[in-house]
């Protein structure tokens, strides 16, 4: 949790003052049918999002919805937010979003997979810096859903200067005609995982392997 937009008016708080613990649990004696939560504008919702953070108007909270997109050097971020308390009274006042310095372990900066020859995937991604990274997992679908592992790259560790990667998905193309799915799982040092977008690559059916025909059939053989 990032911060809360509601309104207090007929609400009671703890010992504290506080109305959400620091975790976005809610804070103990707090009385939740007297915490009403508001709206933000269509332009707000646009603009947090851009930045990984979203607005809950059951609850109230703005959480880190997505922490890729979190700027590296922080950012102040003003939200309208409009409430309608217990007795009926809108109130229109600005939240301050404040995002303090959230740099990635791994700062990604580009994935992409390319199809070689109609046979082979070509995978080839880039790091702008790097902190604990241990490896990447390279990681293949052929639904789009179940993914599996298909090979390990090792990472810098700390780097801060961009680095290339690349992996070859040797004959995949013989294998599977249509869309390949991958995506890579990178590991820190401590276990920690994060995951890329997931890219594709086309193959046709020209590449899958020949089949193997007997003539005449049904054949015979002799002694």
């Amino acid at each position: 949790m990032v911060a809360y937009g509601i309104d207090p008016n007929g609400a009671a708080y703890n010992g504290s003052g506080l109305v959400y613990n620091a975790n976005g649990t809610a804070a103990t004696g707090t009385v939740h049918n007297g915490i009403q939560p508001g709206s933000i504008t269509a332009a707000n919702i646009t603009t947090l999002a851009a930045v990984g953070i979203v607005y809950n108007t059951t609850t109230g909270l703005f959480t880190v919805g997505d922490a890729t997109k979190l700027p590296r050097a922080g950012q102040t971020i003003p939200v309208t937010v409009t409430t309608v308390d217990l007795f009926g009274g809108v109130t229109t006042q600005t939240v301050s979003i404040v995002l303090g310095n959230n740099p990635l372990p791994v700062e990604l900066t580009d994935f992409t997979a390319t199809a070689v020859k109609n046979v082979d995937a070509a995978l080839v991604w880039h790091t702008a810096t790097e902190k604990n990274n241990d490896h990447f997992e390279v990681e293949r679908s052929l639904n789009g859903t179940d993914f599996a592992k298909i090979g390990q790259v090792k990472g810098q560790g700390n780097a801060a200067t961009p680095t290339a990667y690349a992996l070859t998905d040797a004959g995949i193309g013989r294998k599977a005609a249509g869309l390949v799915y991958y995506r890579l799982r990178q590991v820190d040092t401590d276990g920690t995982a994060t995951y890329s977008p997931v890219r594709t690559v086309a193959f046709t059916a020209a590449a899958a392997e020949p089949a193997i025909g007997l003539y005449p059939n049904p054949a015979s053989s002799s002694t």
